[in-house]
């Protein structure tokens, strides 16, 4: 009944991972102000999405995927210019950069599925940008 309602169930347990994950972050106080989705086999990488980053705000970016194939997920933040402004260095299938500029910061982000079980298998990866002011 479940599949019939939501379809496949990879599905449900993504909006369900995702539900829980920006369910607790606004529990703790922060606001989701973007979501980005890509399908990413092993070694493939989003495109640089651009934004502005406000001063004197505290940003959360986590990033995941909506299976268990990915075992590592990175996650870069940079300027325009490609000079690294934070990166997650875990090897982990949860990537989390967190930030507060003291100046406005138009700055790009990307994710990159680093290894998966199944290389060849495009996994839906997802991350979130949330912000806080402390």
């Amino acid at each position: 009944m479940i599949v019939m309602i939501f379809g496949d169930t990879t599905d449900l347990k993504a909006q369900y991972l995702q539900a829980s994950y920006v369910s607790a972050m606004r529990d703790d106080g922060w606001t989701l102000a973007n979501d980005r989705v890509a399908d990413l086999k092993e070694g493939d990488s989003t495109p640089w999405w651009y934004r502005t980053f406000s001063q004197d705000l505290t940003y959360k970016i986590a990033a995941f995927s909506e299976d268990d194939d990915v075992l590592d997920l990175d996650l870069e933040v940079r300027y325009p210019d490609g000079t690294l402004y934070k990166k997650d260095v875990e090897l982990d299938p949860v990537a989390v950069v967190v930030f507060t500029p003291s100046v406005d910061r138009y700055l790009k982000i990307k994710i990159t599925n680093y290894e998966s079980d199944t290389p060849y298998y495009a996994s839906e990866c997802k991350y979130l940008v949330f912000f806080k002011k402390f």
